[in-house]
């Protein structure tokens, strides 16, 4: 049986530190992730999870554009996996 793969998808300032978290916890679970986050806020590269700099709180062309890549990745293979997104 093959084992389910997760996608993480946090949109908040704070979100790299919360897909780092996933990553340290998730390891090898976590097939594809895609953090949007404040200018300055991105720490280095996480495996596996694009990570999206943008204007914060006035929205600007990386906004769009990293919302736009986030909305193709849990359309595509990721819709019915695990994904998270703020309430």
């Amino acid at each position: 049986m093959a084992q389910e793969k997760s996608f993480w998808c946090p949109l908040v300032k704070p979100g790299w530190q919360m897909a780092k978290t996933a990553v340290d916890i998730l390891g090898s679970k976590l097939s594809k992730g895609i953090v949007v986050t404040k200018y300055e806020h991105s720490k280095g590269d996480l495996s596996g999870v694009e990570i999206w700099e943008a204007g914060h709180p006035v929205p600007d062309d990386n906004s769009f554009k990293a919302t736009a890549r986030a909305i193709e990745l849990v359309k595509g293979p990721y819709r019915r996996r695990h994904s998270s997104f703020p309430n």
